[in-house]
């Protein structure tokens, strides 16, 4: 969370999907919201295109929002936040701006990341709303979702820090295409951890995160990727409908990026560790949850990422890393 990102539309192309539907998604409770319409150059002319204030209540959207537009339960989305802030048009510096996005399902915390964005000013303008005042070029962040009945995705300001900022949310509707994936290894040696299904279907590249052994990769710059996590389940004894969970803490290049809440229930197909390591051999596992990580361009070829768990989690949990990369 609390990081400066610098995404460009570019990065659409480079996230290898193909959006069949794509909508603009208003608030919960729009007609109640400041808005103001701003006048952007596009590589199709000028467009007329809504943001809304994130005032001290910040911005809701529900799934019945989405559902309104021609989405559907169980589709798998892909969010595109897009924001902004106002200087004045003789104004030549670059202006911070932040906010928070949470999303929430069955009431966890499933992503709550602080976004801090240096934009310079751009060419975009409102010129019913803000005569006189040029607007940033927008900061983009891109999220991956399931569309469920319960999922609400939360902006909010950041308390204590004055300014206004303007967001508009997009939703593509996100069908995979076939693509190559590469394995990550961590950037020091770590041992290589096999985990099966009753036996069968062997797979390979999980690596062990303890309290006391984060994991920490090098990623290419302008590519997505994959993070799977399994838990390694001590206690089998557990009701079958109490639900289970555990965090993974995230970090870009030493600064804190997220926390993730992901579901840690025994995995239906009997998922267990293979390898003969830590006296894990034997020991069943979660299904798998995952997240996607787009990383950033900028001057550097990589940046890095590191994984580990709360203080005095003393849970163990395996994780792996795929890259993305389209088919020619």
């Amino acid at each position: 969370m609390r990081l400066i990102q610098s995404y460009k539309i570019i990065l659409l192309i480079l996230l290898s999907s193909t959006f069949l539907l794509s909508e603009h998604i208003k608030p919960s409770s729009y007609r109640q919201e400041e808005r103001i319409d701003l006048v952007i150059d596009t590589d199709k002319g000028k467009k007329e295109r809504s943001y809304y204030l994130v005032d001290d209540d910040g911005l809701l959207f529900k799934s019945k929002d989405f559902l309104k537009e021609g989405f559907s339960l169980g589709d798998k989305i892909n969010l595109q936040i897009m924001s902004r802030t106002y200087l004045a048009s003789s104004n030549d510096n670059r202006k911070k701006f932040q906010f928070t996005v949470t999303i929430k399902k069955k009431n966890k915390v499933l992503l709550d990341r602080e976004l801090t964005y240096n934009k310079k000013i751009s060419s975009a303008t409102s010129p019913e709303h803000k005569k006189g005042f040029s607007f940033t070029y927008a900061g983009y962040w891109f999220e991956d979702v399931k569309l469920t009945s319960d999922l609400e995705i939360h902006i909010k300001p950041i308390e204590g820090v004055k300014q206004k900022v303007y967001m508009r949310l997009i939703s593509r509707e996100n069908k995979e295409t076939k693509k190559i994936k590469n394995k990550i290894s961590p950037i020091d040696y770590q041992k290589n951890i096999t985990v099966s299904e009753s036996g069968e279907n062997k797979k390979k590249d999980w690596y062990l995160i303890t309290e006391n052994n984060k994991q920490q990769f090098k990623l290419e710059s302008n590519k997505k990727y994959q993070v799977l996590t399994r838990l390694v389940l001590d206690n089998l004894e557990q009701e079958n409908n109490i639900e289970e969970y555990y965090e993974l803490i995230a970090y870009e290049n030493n600064q804190k990026l997220a926390n993730y809440i992901m579901e840690g229930n025994l995995s239906i197909n009997n998922t267990s560790i293979e390898s003969d390591y830590e006296n894990l051999s034997g020991k069943f596992l979660s299904k798998y949850s995952s997240f996607f990580i787009s990383v950033p361009g900028s001057n550097k070829k990589y940046s890095y990422y590191t994984f580990k768990l709360p203080r005095d989690d003393q849970r163990k949990v395996l994780i792996k890393i795929l890259g993305y990369e389209s088919k020619e």
